[in-house]
């Protein structure tokens, strides 16, 4: 699936020369109506140094001698430049040519050379530091104090000028923002305290330092919450006006036990030749206007963002979970994808619109899967028994559909944490999958979304698509090669469509090697983002998607229903050039704060891992090779969702030679061959809860087994 940017640059490749807009337009098989959006790319490539207009045409631009990336260090000193909008792999940087970048950097280099697929480079310039915010244990050397910067990545300690330390002494936990770096070898790092932690290592303390290093927003501004305060407690007759009455159709919220933001309704009512699904989402564009202080703070926030002790929400309390929150039993102004469905719930008829609903219950994934898997506990009320196995039913077929359309079904399990009530210890880390409850909802937002994404196309209106790249060809490869090697003897597809890269994940039976597979497969994807621009999803395998059913939690489902309410509805103006120039900003700061936020919650879920595991340090587990690097392998732990790095100094003297491209160890006294996903087993050997790190050995077993003498 091309974008349209990839067809032009390869086009413009293929030509002898520049050539007019006319030209490019004949060859995309775009009309006049087309050609508005085509010089709109083509500037946007030009800025991206892609493609440059030659007078009335264009061509491509001559390479660049400078790249721009982000840069990852390695405790060696040697590192990995990840280049924005560039295939293949990533550009290695040896020690002696990082200079002064810092892992997490964005950075400007430059290519040195170039063997296969395998590029080397040197880095020229640092553009954003990528840490700016540490958390540490404050010390004293004679006069000075300082922190130690390992823990955030940093090569050396941290010093903190007296008058810098807010008041803070020897051994405190404290938070610091650095205010310089060793640039050019002549200075040191420098920082100043800014905020003290609980000294003693709780789960909550943990939770802190970590929104505290991401510089995530917690509190909201005054004008903000004085500006969500003088709104309604409640829906008044005259925010009705203009709205379909739905009030006795009986929607229910399906969300988990400890949810306190219900962002979708739905219901289904069954008819001739199909049914009718009805799914209602908040319509927080009525509460929050465009140019408020409160829209400003949502659009700088961009997402919620959750952990297991806390939300830091995108919208006040009173919106978020009050006036927006799609309650039980009372009344609430939705957005609603009203759609007919033909017996094989395809939509054949659909509308969107604003309506007032009435919940008739606040269901929960547990109450519903009792329904459908017949299990004793609480269900859902008898009378809405039968449209809960409706649903269930159309989502059943949704699911078969589009897997066969060519969607990827990748199920990694998310761990769950239970923290004690006083929030110092995690008691329990188990693996949330997928259920028939979960998964009969997932369909439906599904479908909600596509059907919206549907509509937009067809009727040319700017948004914020949600799109998915295809793959970095040598990473999908480096998965398929992989996939051989696990199922050598099989048939294995040469091109990574999503279809054949499923039915690769349909042929691994045991289903401990799918998941290895599946973490590699989502190693090898593209991030899927935001974009002005709709060119498909990869992973879904849709032409068109977008996101409008969480507008309580992310800004672009509240774009999107914004620009419905005011260009799909009946009666809508077309869309100006303000709007789609409006939509680009939004997308570009939309998805960098999802990736924040994502990276918040990683750290935050590797923090509380090491809590759990740094009470079981010395336990043995049999666990699977689930990943491997030049410095050792991860290990998973049992049954656990949970990861130890087994480095390569735990193994047994000998000839052992690691093959990371290769995905896997051999030699040693005993002759070995460890691949990707075979079973070891270890025991937690140290567990680092400032760099929220576990380190594992091998067991006595273990290391007989690889041909090691004594004890290990």
């Amino acid at each position: 699936m091309q974008s349209m940017e990839e067809s032009i640059v390869e086009f413009l490749k293929s030509q002898d020369g520049p050539v007019h807009l006319v030209v490019i337009a004949r060859h995309l098989e775009m009309g006049k109506k087309g050609r508005t959006r085509l010089k709109r790319v083509l500037k946007d490539l030009a800025r991206e140094r892609k493609v440059q207009r030659f007078g009335t045409a264009w061509g491509m631009a001559p390479p660049p001698d400078v790249f721009e990336g982000r840069f990852s260090q390695a405790k060696d000193g040697y590192g990995f430049v990840a280049l924005d909008d560039q295939p293949g792999r990533d550009v290695f940087i040896p020690e002696f040519l990082v200079h002064d970048a810092l892992q997490g950097d964005r950075v400007r280099m430059r290519i040195t050379r170039v063997q296969g697929d395998r590029r080397s480079g040197e880095i020229v310039e640092v553009i954003e530091r990528g840490t700016t915010r540490i958390s540490g244990v404050l010390r004293k050397r004679g006069l000075h104090w300082y922190i130690d910067g390992e823990a955030a990545g940093l090569p050396d300690r941290v010093w903190i000028p007296e008058d810098a330390r807010l008041d803070s002494d020897e051994g405190d936990a404290v938070g610091i923002v650095l205010t310089t770096w060793p640039e050019g070898g002549g200075t040191r790092f420098e920082g100043r305290v800014v905020q003290r932690f609980d000294a003693i290592p709780t789960v909550l303390a943990a939770v802190d330092k970590v929104v505290f290093e991401h510089g995530l927003a917690v509190d909201f501004a005054a004008d903000v919450l004085e500006e969500t305060e003088r709104l309604p407690d409640e829906v008044r007759p005259e925010d009705l006006e203009g709205r379909e009455d739905l009030r006795e159709l009986p929607f229910v919220t399906i969300d988990g036990e400890d949810a306190r933001d219900f962002d979708d309704a739905v219901c289904y009512l069954e008819g001739k030749g199909g049914g009718r699904l009805l799914v209602a989402i908040a319509d927080v564009s009525h509460y929050v206007q465009l140019g408020t202080a409160v829209d400003r703070e949502a659009q700088e926030r961009g997402t919620s963002v959750y952990f297991p002790t806390r939300v830091l929400p995108m919208l006040p309390e009173k919106l978020s979970n009050g006036l927006c929150s799609l309650r039980p039993r009372v009344d609430r102004l939705a957005m609603v994808v009203d759609m007919e469905l033909d017996r094989g719930c395809k939509p054949v008829e659909s509308r969107v619109y604003a309506a007032v609903i009435h919940s008739h219950a606040r269901l929960t994934y547990t109450m519903v899967e009792r329904q459908l898997t017949d299990a004793k506990g609480e269900r859902p009320p008898e009378a809405l028994q039968p449209m809960i196995r409706a649903l269930h039913g159309c989502s059943k077929q949704l699911f078969k559909d589009r897997m066969r359309s060519g969607s990827l079904d990748l199920e990694i399990p998310e761990p769950v944490f239970g923290v004690s009530s006083d929030g110092t210890r995690v008691e329990s880390v188990l693996s949330r999958t997928r259920t028939k409850a979960t998964g009969l909802i997932e369909e439906l937002m599904l479908l909600a979304n596509r059907e919206v994404a549907r509509r937009f196309l067809a009727a040319d209106l700017p948004t914020a698509w949600r799109i998915h790249e295809d793959p970095d060809p040598a990473k999908i490869e480096a998965f398929m090669h992989m996939a051989r090697t696990l199922l050598s003897g099989k048939d294995i597809p040469k091109k990574a469509t999503p279809k054949a890269v499923q039915t690769v994940l349909e042929r691994v039976k045991d289903p401990n090697r799918r998941i290895v597979l599946q973490s590699l497969l989502l190693r090898a994807l593209q991030r899927a983002r935001y974009a002005p621009d709709c060119i498909g999803h990869y992973g879904l395998g849709f032409e068109a998607y977008l996101h409008f059913t969480s507008p309580i939690r992310r800004y672009p489902d509240l774009l999107v229903h914004r620009v419905a309410r005011r260009h799909l509805l009946d009666g809508g103006s077309p869309a100006g050039e303000g709007l789609r120039n409006a939509v680009a900003r939004i997308c570009m700061a939309s998805s960098a704060s999802e990736q924040a936020a994502t990276k918040a919650e990683r750290a935050c879920q590797d923090a509380l891992k090491a809590h759990f595991m740094s009470e079981r340090v010395g336990t043995a587990y049999t666990g699977r090779i689930a990943g491997m690097i030049s410095a050792g392998m991860f290990i998973t732990l049992g049954d656990l969702p949970i990861e130890g790095f087994l480095p390569v100094a735990a193994f047994p003297p000998g000839d052992f030679v690691f093959e990371p491209d290769e995905f896997r160890v051999s030699g040693g006294p005993a002759k070995c061959m460890l691949l990707l996903g075979d079973l070891l087993e270890v025991e937690v050997s140290h567990v680092d809860l400032d760099e929220r790190r576990i380190t594992v050995a091998l067991t006595e077993a273990s290391w007989e087994a690889l041909g090691g003498r004594g004890a290990p």
